[in-house]
């Protein structure tokens, strides 16, 4: 499925993390709907190679090539590794709240997340996550939404929620997740990611909240030590999803139209 915003050409694509979030970019792809064409597409495969060749799909069909790919968390993994497929294809990247490029940082988002927790909280989240590989699969979307209300204490700074987030809302995908994060962890891990990252000839922008536990180290040491060039911006009083920031979204879309208009 694709979603369109905006008029025609369509040459920016907005791409949901998770992963299985899908129509968690709405809100991005309706705010920069007025002032150029955006397209929202949605992920359906279970696998890292099927998901590049299904959103080369639907970039095809959909876009104007080069397109700029405004990937959030996972979505700017997938980003970047179509980038790195596909480099005709992409105009630049703008990576927003992305986690670690390198295995070595996966380990302080834990860390702060379980700091932010009450002891609790904490108990709930681990239970929730040992039982979401072991539940039934029409159990698993609400498995995942519980724990996307514990990670809203965790991993952002002050949310607004508005009526553009329940017009996008798609309910989270369990069997996606637990599908494609594995391969995805494995790939960083074995410093697979990095390897196929180097195949980028784009610009990037790192867009990062500095209250995410997400270490924006762990994004930007690992592309330069790999000779990957990028422009970062870390956003003040900003966890993980900067569109959602009630003091960071204004700076957020400045930031993103500056690039667009690049």
């Amino acid at each position: 499925m694709i979603r369109t915003y905006g008029k025609p050409p369509y040459r920016v694509a907005v791409i949901h993390g998770g992963p299985g979030a899908q129509g968690s970019m709405a809100r991005v792809a309706m705010a920069l709907s007025k002032s150029t064409g955006v397209i929202e597409p949605m992920q359906s495969r279970l696998d890292i190679a099927s998901l590049i060749e299904e959103l080369r799909s639907q970039l095809a069909r959909s876009s104007e090539k080069p397109v700029t790919l405004i990937g959030h968390a996972w979505g700017a993994w997938l980003s970047l590794l179509y980038a790195a497929t596909h480099p005709d294809d992409v105009r630049q990247v703008v990576m927003v709240g992305c986690a670690p490029l390198d295995a070595m940082y996966a380990s302080q988002i834990m860390e702060k997340r379980r700091k932010r927790m009450t002891q609790g909280e904490w108990v709930l989240f681990n239970g929730l996550l040992f039982r979401l590989e072991r539940v039934p699969p029409e159990s698993r979307n609400w498995l995942m939404e519980q724990l996307g209300d514990l990670l809203d204490k965790t991993d952002h700074y002050d949310l607004e929620k508005t009526e553009e987030d329940k017009q996008g809302n798609i309910p989270v995908n369990g069997d996606m997740y637990l599908a494609v994060w594995p391969e995805a962890e494995a790939m960083c891990e074995s410093g697979e990611l990095l390897r196929r990252l180097k195949g980028i000839r784009c610009p990037l922008f790192v867009i990062h909240g500095e209250h995410d536990p997400r270490p924006v180290d762990g994004v930007t040491i690992p592309l330069h030590a790999n000779n990957i060039g990028f422009k970062r911006y870390v956003l003040p009083q900003c966890g993980h999803v900067p569109f959602r920031e009630r003091h960071a979204v204004g700076v957020f879309y400045d930031i993103l139209e500056k690039i667009i208009k690049r």
